[in-house]
């Protein structure tokens, strides 16, 4: 996984229908572990990092058959430069409802680039063609400067990262944690990175499920050019509770402090 220092930007909507009431976004707020993740807990992101903001749009004009059409654009600041770093035109979006009238969760995202520093700031505006209303929302974060750590976490259904998950499902199911390590040190003689990642679960009770952690690592095969480890890991859910996963991430040719983070993942019973 190479990172470059450039600022990439994507958009990514999940949709259920929305109508009446005039055009509103609400419920926005920045996420943790990808466009189904919670609400994180802080704005400070790593460079390699990604930003996610998720929200409601509420109150877009239906036709007859339930479909919508509006507008949607982004643009992303640097707040002490006033510097444009990427702006995406509001381009026409159109989805047809058959579900009925309800909200619709929108949410878009930034990969913040390893050359990236110091408070930022995502605007995102909506436009209903119907009417030509607009609201816009904005949310602003900080990066930090660089450092050893685990960025871009998110959950998916599948080891390729295509199908977005959230960090709960039904006995049974699996999921596949997604990550990268950045900020790294290299071994002067090989000139590879030693990164180790260790895996643990906690019960209800804050009991481990396992004696020992699951313990996974990166220390070879590593090109000379990479500044990121991209870490794909399986969550089997094979039984239903409420549990907290830590992730801890080690860098094994510097002995550092490791780097933690820690999140909820709730396992419903098979549907009989």
């Amino acid at each position: 996984m190479t990172m470059t220092g450039a600022l990439v930007l994507t958009t990514v909507l999940s949709m259920t229908p929305a109508q009446g009431g005039g055009l509103r976004l609400t419920n926005d707020r920045i996420t943790f572990g990808g466009e189904f993740g919670p609400v994180r807990p802080d704005n400070r992101f790593l460079p390699g990092d990604l930003f996610f903001l998720a929200f409601d749009i509420e109150g877009l004009t239906q036709d007859s058959q339930g479909r919508v059409e509006y507008l949607m654009g982004m643009v992303v600041t640097h707040d002490s430069s006033n510097k444009v770093i990427f702006e995406s035109k509001p381009s026409p979006q159109s989805m047809i409802l058959p579900l009925g009238a309800a909200k619709l969760p929108a949410r878009a995202f930034v990969l913040l680039g390893l050359d990236l520093r110091g408070p930022c700031t995502c605007r995102v505006i909506v436009i209903d063609k119907a009417t030509n209303a607009s609201r816009t929302v904005e949310k602003k974060f900080l990066v930090l400067e660089p450092g050893f750590g685990i960025v871009a976490f998110r959950a998916t259904y599948d080891r390729e990262g295509q199908y977005p998950a959230p960090l709960l499902g039904i006995a049974g199911q699996s999921l596949w944690l997604q990550f990268g390590t950045v900020g790294f040190s290299r071994n002067p003689q090989t000139r590879q990175p030693h990164n180790q990642v260790e895996v643990r679960v906690f019960d209800a009770k804050g009991e481990p499920t396992t004696k020992d952690p699951l313990v996974y690592e990166i220390k070879s095969g590593v090109d000379e050019d990479a500044n990121a480890l991209d870490w794909r890991l399986p969550l089997p859910l094979n039984r239903p509770g409420d549990y907290r996963v830590e992730l801890k991430a080690m860098d094994k040719v510097t002995n550092a402090p490791p780097y933690k983070i820690s999140f909820s993942v709730r396992v419903f019973e098979s549907v009989k």
